[in-house]
């Protein structure tokens, strides 16, 4: 692949490994302000629109990817939802590159994501489990209302980079977020300027109230009852901080595995922390309040050391 292709390669696709190694030859940059600044601005365009453009330039595709490097540090700054909101949007951009794209540079995509597709003159064709595994929740793209030959899906470049924002989010969430401690002081100072939708703000002002449950993660207490997982530590995990059900169970069970070494009488099944999570994020139910859990917490903690820091 030639220098030009590589670096549109890279541009469509900064996620990918011939970004990493364009931007690693690269070194580092005597400027980053001028980065940063595309960084917020593109970071800016994904959280209020919930997709970021994909301009199909000539000229200044290395700093695109420049300015996604730096993006992903800055938006590791800011709270889950917004991470998860922003990942979403650059996915939704590399589908739209993906839609114009080459067919070489298509497969080489797919390739990198673990997907295998065979082409021939008249549509891409895909293993109908790999289809059912990677397509989107929609009656458009339902195995019912598909093209299928020999056990595979036939799709138009098109219908094939429309169903890619999932496999495409994953690959960018890995790594994500960046531990704040590596992050450079003048990124975390520039995520503090970014602009927010009034919904968002108010998603910041709510989280500075419940921050007191990552300090309760933080400190195990001698009984956990169901309801404190239920009516705390479940719906926080999953709708404040946007964890799935997998990954909150498995914060909750190891919260709880110290509460153990504390009181070993404390008991609840891993089968009631999954239910907990699952009917949390059916209901979409918010965390309560220091206040309200004052009451159901008092007894066990120390409640003013979890209100300070």
């Amino acid at each position: 692949m030639q220098s030009t292709n590589r670096l549109d390669f890279a541009y469509r696709y900064p996620f990918s490994e011939e970004a990493k190694e364009l931007v690693a030859a690269s070194g580092a940059p005597a400027d980053s302000i001028p980065y940063l600044k595309l960084a917020k601005a593109r970071i800016e365009e994904g959280i209020a629109s919930g997709s970021i453009a994909y301009k199909g330039i000539l000229y200044g595709q290395r700093e695109s990817v420049m300015g996604y490097v730096y993006a992903r540090l800055m938006a590791s700054a800011l709270p889950q939802g917004m991470l998860n909101r922003y990942v979403l949007s650059e996915a939704r951009r590399s589908c739209s590159a993906m839609s114009s794209d080459s067919d070489a540079s298509v497969a080489r995509l797919l390739t990198e994501l673990g997907i295998k597709v065979s082409r021939d003159s008249d549509a891409f064709s895909l293993d109908a489990i790999q289809f059912l595994m990677n397509s989107p929740e929609s009656d458009t793209y339902a195995l019912v209302n598909q093209r299928l030959k020999g056990g595979a899906v036939r799709l138009e470049l098109g219908e094939l980079a429309g169903m890619m924002v999932k496999p495409i989010a994953e690959r960018i969430m890995r790594g994500l977020p960046i531990p704040r401690k590596d992050i450079p002081k003048i990124v975390l100072e520039y995520s503090k300027e970014v602009k927010l939708p009034k919904e968002e703000l108010r998603m910041v002002q709510s989280l500075k109230s419940i921050r007191w449950i990552d300090r309760l993660l933080l400190n195990p207490i001698p009984d956990v009852r169901q309801r404190v997982v239920g009516l705390v530590l479940a719906p926080y995990l999953v709708n404040v901080r946007g964890l799935d059900i997998d990954s909150a169970y498995k914060v909750i069970s190891s919260y709880i595995d110290k509460c153990k070494a504390i009181d070993p009488s404390t008991r609840i099944t891993d089968a009631q922390i999954r239910y907990q999570c699952s009917y949390a994020k059916s209901k979409g139910m918010r965390p309560l309040s220091l206040k309200k859990a004052e009451e159901l917490l008092s007894p066990v903690i120390n409640m003013e050391a979890l209100e300070g820091g």
